[in-house]
């Protein structure tokens, strides 16, 4: 058994932050997965029948969306959808929407929500 002045004994040696950055590494996104992240914006706002999307049909509404923006899209979002088993969907069908409405932002606006803010929606 080694003591702990054996283990720190070994880290003398000093690295060149240069080989470094502050970039984060991105997965590669699947194609079935971008279709989702798209398919969540198209209903915040972009056309999908006609001019009918969330932007153009609440005024109060701001983009990138702030908590009350995010809050009232999430429940316009659940009311549109139908689901599988039941006439509406199930909490973990508007989550999984939530997050690919999360993911579409980042990804194709550069838009990230804060952590906290994705908590308290989930929670909502």
């Amino acid at each position: 058994m080694t003591n702990s002045k054996d283990q720190t004994a070994n880290f003398t040696f000093v690295v060149d932050f240069d080989n470094h950055d502050n970039s984060e590494i991105l997965r590669a996104v699947l194609p079935r997965t971008k279709e989702d992240y798209r398919r969540a914006l198209c209903i915040y706002d972009k056309p999908l029948i006609a001019s009918v999307r969330f932007l153009s049909l609440h005024p109060k509404a701001v983009d990138p969306p702030d908590i009350q923006t995010f809050k009232a899209f999430m429940e316009f979002a659940a009311r549109g959808m139908k689901g599988r088993i039941t006439a509406k969907p199930t909490v973990p069908t508007v989550d999984g929407f939530r997050g690919n409405f999360e993911a579409g932002m980042a990804f194709y606006r550069g838009h990230k929500f804060l952590k906290e803010t994705s908590t308290m929606i989930r929670e909502v």
